[in-house]
Formats: C-alpha cells, structure tokens, sequence
C-alpha cells in the first residue's frame, strides 16, 4: 500500500491530529541550511518512543519512506524529505530526563537544543564539551546523526567520544539499545557507533546517554596576526610538538580578514591570516601554557595579544558568527567542509588561492586548524554556480590528493552525495551499503543520501 491517507487516519487518533502537518504546515519542514527544499507530503510529531516506534512501523509496513529532522541546522541536505519522504519531527522530544553529576553522565531525548545541554552540564559542575556554532539552534539528535565537531575538537573530540548509549527505533519500527553506560564495553559489535555519523539512514534515536568531563578552572584566550596562512600554521603546528595542545585552535584566512575589517573589526593592516587559540585546564597549567605558547608563536607573528574577560568573548562571537557574515558578500554561499591532515593544511590554503585567482571566483577560508577542518566558502552571483561547481569538484580531488576527506563535520547528504565515491573506494562504499541494508532492507529511511546519492533527477529539481 502506498496511501499518505491511509496513514494518517492510523496515526493521526495516536499521535494527536495536531501533531500530524500537512500542505502549507508541512512548509517549515521542508528546508535545512543548505538552501534548497523539497517539500514534505506529511510530518508527524512524536511525543515518546512509543510515538516514534508506531510511526516507523506503520509507514515501513506500507513502503512509504521517512526522514527524521531534528532542528533543520544541517548545512548538506541530510534531513531533506527525498523521494516524497514523510518527515518525522523530534522537536517535542526535547527532554532532559536526568543528570547524573557523580557519574559524569546527562540522558537526553535528542529534540533537546545544544545549548540547553551545555547550560544543564555547567549547572551540575561538569561539561559538555561538544560546540558547532549553532548550539543555540541545532538539537543533540542532529548533533549524533552528523557526528558534529566544532570550536573545541582539537583538544576534546566530536561528538561520538561523549555518546555512551543510544536507544533507537530500528526503520520497521522494532526498539533496541545500543552501548551502555559502563565506560568499557567490548559486549558485540560496536554498533552505537555505526549509528553516530550515520546521518539518520539507519535508525531513529530516542534518548541519548551523553558523558560529561570536569569544567576547566581556567580559560585564556591568544589571538595572534602573522603575515600569511603558512606561517600561522606552522607555528600551531610548532606549539603542538612543543606539548600545548589548545582546547580551540581558529584561522581566518585572507579573504575573510577583509570582509571582518568591512564589518568594524579592528585587524591588523599587514595580515593575511588570523590564528586565535583557546587554551583551558588548571590555574597552573593554562598559565605555563600560555607562556610557553606565545614564546612559540611570536618567532613568526606580526602581533600577538592575550585576552581575557569579555574581550576574550567578544573575539570568539566574532568567529562564530563569520560564516552568516559572509552572506553579504553574494547572493549565493557554497560552503564546502574538507578537512585534510594536519601536516597539510598550508598546501591545501595555497590551493584554494590559486583557485580564486585561476576562476576568479570569491573564495573565503576559515577553520579549525588544530584538527584540520577547514570551510571553504565560494561566494557568488547565481549565473556563476556552474563554475563555482566546477571549481568545487577541483578542491574536492586536491583535498582526496592530499589525504583528507570531503567533509570534516557537515556530513554528505545530498549535496556531497554525488561525490562520495571520490573519498570512498568502490569495496568501502559496498561495505557501507551492505550495512544500510541490514539495518534498512526496503530502503526507506532517509532515502537518496550520502551512500547512494539523490533520487534520479531531483537535485534538478529542488528550489
């Protein structure tokens, strides 16, 4: 059966018919931050597990597929409901259900913001140390689909080192718990960790065991001006071997140094890249960092400042709050997310300058250096988006070529997906697909994703 009017009429008594959207309520639905959309022929918003059990097994029983969203914040198309996919919502799921201070351990269900697992850590003493620009907005059930990175995974890790269990509707509709709260666990394959970065096409998560870590006593903040991208990294990579491993490790390159300095932001007028550090850890120990590190640092920088206190707070708004700023420069931002070894990071820098210069297209670096996750931004008119993805498809090969990967944090989705053999091999991809077909056999959960690339013809076709 493939009736979106049968459906309902079961689902729509269970769940409540206001949790059931259709036609211009579906709308919202429809998007995430890659900018395109393709609208959904229904949402259904559970409110529990059982909700959620119900949902997948009355659709895979009729061979109606579904995506599960979270808060819509992914940048790569991963929760777009492909192939007329019916959305399942998790925004009302959004429960702390407990934490556990003695035990370093928070459980969540995953519509809960970010943000609001961060401040609940940070009330019991603790710390969620996961940190994507978009805490405010983004859910931990997205967080775990993509394996989210951020500001602080040089020195803490993504978001699957702080995952210790998962509870998951399996896409027939059947409940299993993965992993468990013991620290140790060798009991089986590690399946949670097959769902973690899985992008929603293997099962529906409903409740996550997060582990927290002790908060830092001390914090400092050094933002260091050096002539070009080259030496800045060099000198993170001198202050790494030298035994400072920052908790943040931030470059602005060239290109985005300018439009900071468009935007009131006081840069210094020899820059071409900016390198600022986090360092956190005992009174003692941030202090004896921060020296040993700005001794490092000074050999090759054109300045360097300490910060503290607000002014600290200040420059790291500043850089989260880079990537919307670009948005004024063009009316289309291509936001590529590559990542490559750390060793080199300078060569893949030249390469995208090389590129700008060779297609003239606008092109704006920034990223974590400490971890190698660089945002490659091309900002362009809309009559240049064939070029533009041209110049993309180069990067891609370069950054293959030079041992990295596609995507360090953002996911495939559906805007890398036709790329994906590019970083895995034929035998890997195989592998992977055989895995979704454990989990999936009929396919249906999140459809025309990262594995196996857009339904025929509909990238074409999504506004």
């Amino acid at each position: 059966m493939r009736d979106w009017q049968g459906v309902t009429k079961i689902l729509g008594p269970v769940l409540g018919w206001d949790r059931v959207l259709r036609g211009a309520a579906a709308e919202p639905y429809a998007a995430d931050r890659w900018g395109r959309s393709a609208l959904p022929p229904v949402v259904f918003v559970p409110q529990s597990q059982d909700h959620v059990s119900m949902i997948a097994r009355t659709l895979y029983e009729a061979g109606l597929p579904f995506v599960a969203r979270g808060r819509g914040t992914g940048m790569s198309g991963g929760a777009l409901p492909m192939g007329r996919a019916a959305v399942i919502s998790f925004e009302k799921m959004d429960r702390i259900i407990e934490v556990r201070p003695d035990a370093f351990e928070m459980t969540v269900e995953p519509g809960v913001l970010l943000s609001s697992v961060q401040a609940a850590a940070a009330r019991a003493g603790l710390m969620y140390p996961p940190d994507p620009a978009s805490a405010d907005e983004c859910s931990i059930g997205g967080n775990v689909a993509e394996n989210a990175g951020g500001l602080s995974c040089v020195k803490y890790g993504v978001t699957g080192e702080y995952v210790l269990a998962l509870d998951v509707v399996l896409p027939d509709g059947r409940c299993c718990s993965l992993g468990s709260r013991a620290r140790k666990d060798v009991a089986g394959l590690d399946l949670k960790r097959l769902v973690i970065g899985s992008e929603g096409m293997l099962a529906l998560v409903t409740q996550i065991v997060l582990r927290l870590v002790p908060r830092p006593a001390a914090e400092a903040t050094i933002c260091c001006w050096f002539a070009e991208a080259d030496q800045a990294v060099a000198a993170l990579q001198g202050m790494m071997q030298a035994g400072v491993v920052p908790a943040r490790a931030e470059l602005i390159a060239r290109e985005c140094l300018r439009i900071l300095a468009e935007d009131g932001v006081a840069v210094d007028p020899g820059a071409g890249a900016l390198l600022l550090l986090g360092l956190d850890g005992t009174v003692s120990g941030v202090r004896d960092e921060q020296a040993r590190a700005e001794e490092i640092l000074r050999w090759q920088a054109l300045a360097l400042e300490a910060a503290s206190g607000e002014q600290a707070e200040a420059l790291w708004k500043i850089r989260s709050a880079l990537s919307p700023a670009l948005k004024k420069l063009a009316p289309v931002k291509i936001n590529e997310d590559i990542a490559v070894p750390l060793d080199r990071q300078a060569e893949c820098i030249r390469f995208t300058e090389k590129l700008a210069a060779r297609t003239g297209l606008m092109i704006a670096v920034f990223g974590h250096a400490g971890d190698g996750n660089l945002h490659v931004n091309f900002m362009i008119r809309p009559e240049q988006r064939k070029e533009a993805e041209q110049a993309v498809e180069l990067l891609f090969a370069e950054v293959v070529r030079l041992g990295g990967t596609i995507t360090g944090e953002h996911g495939i989705g559906v805007a890398k997906a036709p790329w994906a053999g590019l970083r895995l091999d034929p035998v890997t991809l195989a592998l992977c697909r055989a895995v979704k077909s454990a989990f999936d056999p009929k396919g249906l959960c999140n459809p025309g994703k990262a594995l196996y690339g857009p339904v025929e013809g509909e990238i074409s076709r999504l506004v």
